[in-house]
């Protein structure tokens, strides 16, 4: 079975200036990061987005900028 590639999180700018790095965060919301991790498109951490609404927010300028910048046949 081929391996499944799971990049480290990367903290959040507010994170990193309250002096708490991801590690510290995760131990502390250990629960809510399990839950995330498993689900990411459909589990939103407190007073945050899924990754389903994020989609939802971005796919409109997404495709606004694919449909700009698309080569047009002479």
């Amino acid at each position: 079975m081929a391996r499944r590639f799971r990049p480290k999180p990367r903290c959040a700018r507010s994170t990193t200036e309250t002096g708490k790095d991801c590690d510290d965060v995760i131990d502390r919301f250990a629960q809510a990061y399990g839950l995330w991790e498993a689900d990411p498109l459909l589990v939103a951490p407190d007073r945050g987005e899924s990754g389903l609404s994020v989609i939802h927010r971005a796919l409109p300028f997404l495709c606004e900028i694919i449909e700009r910048h698309r080569i047009r046949p002479c």
